[in-house]
């Protein structure tokens, strides 16, 4: 696990929103979506291993794989998903959007864990070589592209970037195998999968270029109708969650 340091959740228990009623509805089946990412490591955790589907029985479990966070975010607005794992970038959007009576995050998931990763031949061998790149990111304004184009940006002064591709996690290492690509800003496991399939090698890692070299990575988040409507759903997945943080810090 490169660079992940995992965080519990914001607060010890769900608080509710001004108003919302002291007892949850009645619910059938909870939806949840996330990654398949190391950074997503409660969620995939609580999904296979059966976590979150003994915390909220008798209600039933379905879940929904995602690319990135702004597809998360869209499902979650459409109410397609009741609770999702995401980045901070496309949860702020969706505050910024929705003028913050579309989202809540309930807690805080994993820090870190973001690679940047050149392709071998590409002739990079520093970020400052990034200038101008083919640079594939995961899926334009999720986190790692709000990242990576603040910095060519801020620190690299490209006039534009029409250098930054996004392209799902899945295709990256084909592409860079293929030289279609020259480099990658990728969450974990696929920034190592870049390295081993794609020919990559590692240029740095994202958390390096913060103050005290964390960030935070992966938010939990539900609409406040949700937390209004099902608090004890709620609390019974934060509770999961927090279970399987204290398991994986334990672990590392």
């Amino acid at each position: 696990m490169v660079g992940i340091t995992l965080v519990l959740p914001l607060s010890g228990g769900c608080d509710k929103d001004k108003g919302s009623a002291s007892g949850g509805g009645s619910t059938e089946e909870v939806r949840i979506g996330y990654f398949a990412n190391v950074t997503h490591a409660q969620a995939v955790l609580g999904v296979y291993g059966g976590t979150f589907e003994k915390a909220i029985a008798p209600a039933k479990l379905s879940t929904k794989v995602f690319n990135a966070g702004p597809s998360l975010i869209e499902a979650l607005f459409a109410g397609e998903i009741d609770i999702g794992y995401v980045g901070p970038g496309p949860a702020l959007n969706a505050h910024s959007k929705g003028r913050g009576e579309k989202i809540r995050v309930i807690a805080g998931a994993a820090a870190n864990g973001v690679l940047i990763v050149a392709r071998k031949d590409a002739g990079i061998n520093s970020l400052a070589e990034l200038n101008g790149k083919r640079l594939a990111t995961p899926q334009m304004g999720n986190t790692q592209d709000i990242s990576a184009r603040h910095y060519l940006m801020q620190e690299l002064k490209q006039k534009d970037l029409n250098n930054v591709l996004p392209i799902a996690n899945t295709e990256q290492a084909t592409l860079m195998a293929r030289k279609e690509i020259d480099a990658a800003w990728a969450p974990e496991p696929w920034g190592s999968r870049l390295i081993i399939e794609g020919q990559g090698k590692l240029l740095a890692q994202e958390k390096d270029l913060w103050p005290n070299k964390k960030f935070s990575l992966t938010l939990v988040v539900t609409t406040p109708q949700y937390l209004a409507k099902h608090p004890d759903v709620v609390e019974k997945i934060l509770t999961a969650h927090v279970r399987l943080t204290r398991w994986l810090t334990a672990q590392s």
